[in-house]
């Protein structure tokens, strides 16, 4: 069994591109157009259906996170909100990982 964060943005695309700059990998997206959701009820459809994510997926460092857009695109405060990497300290390789990727998220503006 496996826990995988599902997070809920306001702009879900913005989200991706971030993490993809950062290394992520796998990223695949599924639209309020797609035809899974020909079915749903029309006051449970997304405004624009075709720019709205409703769950997106990626992996870094081969771990899997899920995220969509929240009805709505509100903003959401993520304050109390965190994903912890861990890593093997001893693991010279995982060390130079965990480093390069924070300095990549500080090259991005985090």
């Amino acid at each position: 069994m496996k826990v995988i964060p599902y997070l809920n943005f306001a702009h879900s695309k913005e989200v991706l591109y971030f993490y993809e700059k950062l290394g992520a990998e796998d990223i695949n997206i599924v639209y309020g157009s797609d035809g899974m959701f020909a079915g749903v009820p029309e006051d449970q459809i997304p405004e624009k259906p075709s720019e709205f994510i409703m769950n997106a997926s990626f992996k870094v460092f081969d771990n899997l996170i899920y995220l969509s857009d929240n009805f709505g695109n509100q903003e959401v405060d993520h304050s109390g909100s965190n994903i912890c990497f861990t890593f093997d300290q001893n693991d010279d390789a995982e060390v130079t990982k965990a480093k390069d990727f924070f300095q990549n998220a500080l090259d991005n503006g985090c």
